[in-house]
């Protein structure tokens, strides 16, 4: 199966009167990262299944969660938790 992922930013939603547990000042609810997965094509000998619609939200897997903007710092940082999540993952054997 080959996937696509990415990560995208939304910010300025209403805070709410929830504390977070961590210590860092700058948590709040306001602003989210999110990183997502989309399946594209699952094939073995031939094609079993196309995503139709590459870049729709109906398709979109939701990997990770944070509370943080959207800064080229925070991206880098996340792209490279990622990576490196990928690079330890094992190959899935499918019968």
């Amino acid at each position: 199966m080959t996937h696509k992922w990415g990560c995208d930013g939304s910010s300025r939603h209403s805070g709410y009167k929830q504390k977070f547990s961590e210590t860092h000042v700058s948590s709040t609810d306001s602003d989210v990262l999110i990183i997502s997965v989309v399946p594209l094509i699952a094939e073995r000998k031939e094609i079993i299944w196309r995503n139709p619609i590459t870049s729709s939200t109906r398709y979109c897997r939701p990997v990770r969660f944070r509370f943080i903007k959207e800064t080229p710092e925070n991206i880098k940082d996340e792209f490279q938790f990622i990576e490196n999540q990928i690079r330890q993952l094992e190959p899935t054997k499918v019968y």
